[in-house]
């Protein structure tokens, strides 16, 4: 009898765990649903996306335009599709053909906004993507209950990432794979026995996901190879377990399952790689090499978030303070004619004029391929010319990348005092924000202190992905949709050590 007493003892609190984290899951889908009203993708490319996941079910091959069939029956030659990553058209292709109304869809519609002929497909589709929103919650709050900070931070973490969301579907399933390897990551280094590499496994895997979704994590791969050397000598000199095998079997599991695509792409355009545009990207980063030194520090104001108001208004004054002459801050703006990025896009700045002169630029292999090696080289030797204005800028593009875009919910589907929560808690989410990069990086600190080896590993590959982005991209806000739930979870970390460090404070000073 008391060992029965004992055992419902121990499983109640795994029930109400359980129970709490399906109330998560709940609450996730009764925020996103409402949003899902076919109208668009909710993705950066809204037209090559949907096209290679509709050649995907209809054809079975990777190809990112309507004239698939028509070139079947003409017999004329098919280029293979290798510039964007496979991750996020597979996640569709699966939408398409579960979905009962994709049957007789015309691409055109497909991929044009507000197309009826679409809406149901496309409604399908955001739908899925609510689902995986809504697994970032309890997968958020579950992390924080059992390794950073117990489960009333769980709370305050859960109602945090409820409304903090990415509003990109790419950007969700990329999360959701993110926040997998770290979490499984950490437990593997935690584990002991055969848990261990269950646990790697499952972070290898993960992380293979990740890379193919987002393919700038395929040198985080390349980061772990270096780690586990650097563990493995460690090892040998010290004759101690230092995690060189969690390491190994992590990095092994994900170069197994990227490898085939890789391979699939050097065989159809010539590149080892994920995605055959990296040329094009830097370029991007290269052409910003143009700015002056007076826009450059004006970038710093330029970047600062626009919302909440508070922020938005210190924005424009500090616009107004120091404001660049000659251009002022019309060549940040991503629309403009003769902005940095425009220029880039549209190859008439001083990175392609470069390209032009490499032979690779018209007699590459394939064409694409070699005008994007072409421009990868350029992009290169600019960079490297003026690598002072370089690091500078890695400081502004990571100031920019440290503020991510909050969705905006007026749940009004469910009463009037709802809505006004809703805006309440956007509004919390839109101050959270400010403060990710920073707790991050305090909590990485306050670990590194302690040697919580295993919780360090939770955070590196966000850390990681951020310098990366700031480094060597013009990184767009949307870039760290993915890093969200992390550093939401280094939010409530370091908000509760603060808490905890006040107490302990006030205690000491007390009298008695």
């Amino acid at each position: 009898m008391a060992g029965r007493e004992g055992g419902d003892a121990f499983a109640r609190p795994r029930i109400l765990i359980a129970a709490g984290l399906l109330l998560a899951f709940l609450l996730g889908l009764a925020v996103q649903l409402p949003a899902a009203n076919g109208d668009r993708f909710w993705v950066s490319d809204r037209q090559k996306y949907p096209l290679i996941a509709y050649n995907l079910v209809e054809h079975g091959a990777y190809y990112a335009k309507q004239d698939y069939g028509r070139r079947l029956e003409r017999d004329e030659p098919i280029v293979p599709y290798a510039l964007r990553a496979p991750g996020y058209p597979f996640f569709l292709a699966a939408v398409f053909a579960m979905s009962r109304h994709f049957d007789g869809v015309d691409p055109q519609c497909l991929i044009t906004d507000r197309c009826p002929g679409a809406t149901a497909v496309r409604r399908d589709v955001q739908r899925a993507s609510a689902v995986v929103a809504a697994l970032l919650v309890p997968a958020t709050a579950l992390l924080v209950g059992v390794a950073f900070g117990g489960w009333p931070a769980a709370v305050a973490a859960c109602v945090l990432m409820l409304f903090s969301v990415p509003n990109n579907d790419q950007s969700r399933l990329a999360a959701l794979f993110l926040l997998g390897h770290a979490g499984f990551g950490m437990l593997a280094y935690r584990a002991v026995g055969r848990r261990r590499f269950a646990f790697a496994a499952a972070s290898g895997a993960l992380l293979a996901a990740l890379i193919l979704t987002r393919a700038i994590f395929l040198y985080w791969l390349f980061a772990l190879v270096v780690f586990g050397c650097v563990q493995l000598v460690m090892q040998l000199r010290t004759r101690g377990e230092v995690g060189v095998r969690t390491t190994g079997a992590i990095t092994l599991v994900a170069i197994l399952l990227v490898l085939p695509w890789m391979a699939r792409n050097h065989a159809v355009g010539g590149r080892f790689a994920i995605a055959d545009q990296r040329g094009s990207l830097l370029a991007i980063r290269a052409e910003y090499t143009e700015i002056t030194w007076p826009e450059l520090f004006g970038g710093f104001a330029y970047y600062l978030p626009r919302a909440p108001d508070a922020m938005r208004t210190m924005r424009r004054s500090l616009m107004r303070a120091v404001e660049p002459d000659v251009h002022g801050y019309e060549r940040f703006n991503r629309n403009h004619w003769d902005g940095f990025y425009r220029r880039a896009k549209r190859q008439s700045g001083v990175v392609a004029a470069r390209a032009r002169e490499d032979p690779g630029w018209k007699s590459g292999i394939r064409g694409r391929h070699g005008r994007d090696v072409a421009l990868d080289h350029s992009a290169r030797d600019v960079i490297l010319e003026n690598w002072s204005k370089q690091i500078a800028l890695s400081f502004v593009f990571g100031l920019r990348g440290s503020f991510v875009y909050i969705q905006q919910f007026d749940l009004t589907t469910y009463g009037s005092s709802i809505a006004a929560a809703t805006r309440r808690l956007n509004g919390l989410a839109e101050w959270a924000v400010i403060f990710h990069v920073p707790a991050m990086i305090a909590a990485i600190a306050i670990l590194a202190t302690r040697r919580d080896w295993s919780r360090l590993y939770f955070f590196s590959p966000a850390l990681f992905s951020f310098f990366i982005h700031a480094g060597t991209t013009h990184y767009l806000p949307r870039y760290s949709d993915p890093l969200t739930p992390i550093w939401i979870v280094g939010l409530v970390f370091t908000g509760g050590e603060l808490i905890r460090a006040v107490r302990r404070a006030r205690s000491e000073s007390s009298p008695g």
